[in-house]
């Protein structure tokens, strides 16, 4: 199928999306035809960042979009206009029969604008909403039966989409565990998704160098070693998000590295890991150094007990030169 992947502002652009990159690996991989659009790549301005985040975190707009009372020309945000045309007619070029958005809580908004516009224009295409802030939304009921989105993912969109397009394709009943959506009996269809217990067997990310380019850092890529987190912080998502800890291998991370360094001559990495230090980290500093890797690379860690010189000579010694610490109380 012909299937189109959205990223919109203002989530943040450093680098290419690291889901996007993912999804298009194992849709590829699936005989799908992928177009990217990853808008947010495109707008380096501070004041659009200012404008985009107002319009994001309006209530007023999402209370017009869910009762159909919303008309952008007619809103305090009408300057917005050409930009909802220019991403809406790039996406419609492209002419596909699905468009699936990856959204957080600071585009979440402006994808449920540019849904809508993609509906009023062609009704035929399959609208579909993933990413963090679908376990945030509360109006998804109302979202789906006004027909803005046709279905939610709740789970690990590599496994769970390319599932749903065939079942799409091929005209059968969706009762895919980790989709969200109205069925035929006009009642709402949702079985909980099970993780993948071995993430080493998932597709390597599949980025694209105008991407790269276009993104405010295009010296680096992102890196993810493990999905989920061992803690339960009640104002984290990691835990809904992602359910349970897994690890990718030192080895596994460590093929994906020399095969981005071969695609796009790239040394630089941001591991986008809630935190480095949960797991392996000293196993992978050491393979580093026992094969000679010269990278730089760093991401966010945990203050803990292991935490010690020792262990940031070692990872200095292997490339990192960033860290970004998470303090989470003033006390």
């Amino acid at each position: 199928m012909n299937i189109a992947l959205i990223l919109l502002p203002s989530w943040r652009r450093e680098t290419p999306s690291l889901a996007i990159a993912y999804l298009a690996s194992h849709l590829k991989k699936k005989g799908h035809f992928v177009s990217r659009f990853e808008f947010n790549l495109k707008l380096i301005s501070k004041k659009w960042d200012a404008y985009l985040n107002n319009i994001n975190s309006s209530k007023e707009i999402l209370r017009k979009i869910l009762n159909n009372s919303f008309n952008i020309e007619q809103n305090k945000f009408s300057k917005l206009t050409k930009y909802i045309e220019f991403c809406t007619t790039s996406i419609l070029k492209k002419s596909p029969k699905v468009v699936a958005f990856s959204t957080y809580s600071c585009n979440y908004i402006l994808s449920l604008i540019i849904a809508k516009k993609i509906k009023e224009i062609n009704s035929e295409i399959i609208i579909i909403f993933g990413g963090p802030e679908v376990y945030n939304d509360k109006n998804n009921l109302l979202i789906l039966k006004n027909g803005l989105v046709d279905y939610y993912i709740l789970g690990e969109g590599e496994i769970i989409l390319p599932k749903l397009l065939n079942k799409l394709k091929n005209h059968s009943q969706i009762n895919i565990p980790g989709i969200k959506y109205i069925n035929s009996d006009n009642k709402i269809y949702y079985d909980e998704w099970i993780p993948r217990k071995n993430i080493n067997k998932f597709e390597l990310p599949l980025f694209q160098k105008n991407d790269i380019l276009n993104s405010e850092v295009p010296w680096m890529l992102p890196l993810l070693t493990n999905r989920g987190c061992t803690k339960k912080c009640d104002f984290c998502y990691e835990q809904k998000f992602w359910k349970k800890f897994r690890q990718r291998t030192p080895e596994n991370v460590i093929s994906e590295v020399k095969h981005q360094i071969k695609s796009f001559n790239i040394t630089n990495f941001r591991i986008n890991d809630s935190a480095i230090n949960i797991s392996f980290i000293e196993t992978f500093c050491n393979t580093l150094n026992k094969q000679n890797i010269t990278i730089k690379w760093g991401g966010n860690i945990q203050v803990n007990k292991n935490l010690n010189s020792s262990i940031l000579n070692l990872m200095y010694k292997a490339g990192c030169k960033f860290l970004y610490f998470g303090a989470e109380s003033g006390s």
